[in-house]
């Protein structure tokens, strides 16, 4: 995903009230992310994964995830934002 995508979601009213975006980024000089990385990459090259993960809980409780790999791209995301504010209404689109 792109910020610039997120971003033009959460200007749309149906979204921006019933959705947080929070933004982790890791800075590669960070040797916590290096050691990740190492874990995922033995040979040690640099790498920046992004990573999309919507979580929504529901109304008895429960926490729901999706996540993503890679840049997911706005349709994709706008089709897991619906899927997440569905469940998070017990079923009920949002």
């Amino acid at each position: 995903m792109h910020q610039k995508d997120i971003l033009q979601i959460l200007d749309d009213p149906a979204y921006n009230s019933s959705t947080n975006y929070i933004d982790l980024s890791a800075d590669l000089s960070d040797s916590h992310v290096n050691d990740s990385f190492n874990i995922l990459d033995p040979e040690g090259r640099s790498h920046n994964i992004p990573l999309t993960i919507i979580v929504v809980r529901t109304p008895n409780g429960n926490h729901l995830w999706h996540s993503f790999e890679g840049v997911t791209g706005k349709a994709n995301l706008m089709v897991w934002l619906k899927d997440a504010i569905y469940y998070r209404n017990n079923g009920v689109s949002g």
